[in-house]
């Protein structure tokens, strides 16, 4: 393949499959992706615990008003869910 192609270049292969080695960036190829910054970190968890907060606060209206411990109990077993797949999809970030 050509160097300009676009057949190269093309944005479904994976960045370190386009440049099969050939890397232009010191570091190799995965210098290249933006890394995120600590100030997107943080808007990341605040905008995931205010979901969070919504989704609790609507469930608990909606279905759980007047029931004390079914609430609690509906309301941990949310807030587990929330860490588990904060742990798994945001905590390595």
């Amino acid at each position: 393949m050509v160097r300009g192609s676009t057949a190269y270049a093309s944005p479904n292969r994976p960045l370190v499959e386009r440049y099969r080695g050939r890397t232009r960036y010191p570091g190799g190829p995965q210098a290249a992706l933006p890394k995120g910054t600590e100030m997107d970190r943080q808007v990341t968890v605040v905008l995931y615990v205010v979901a969070m907060v919504v989704l609790i606060v609507g469930v608990d209206v909606a279905f759980f008003r007047g029931r004390f411990w079914e609430r609690l109990m509906v309301n941990v077993g949310m807030v587990l869910v929330f860490g588990a797949f904060y742990l798994r999809f945001l905590g390595r970030s």
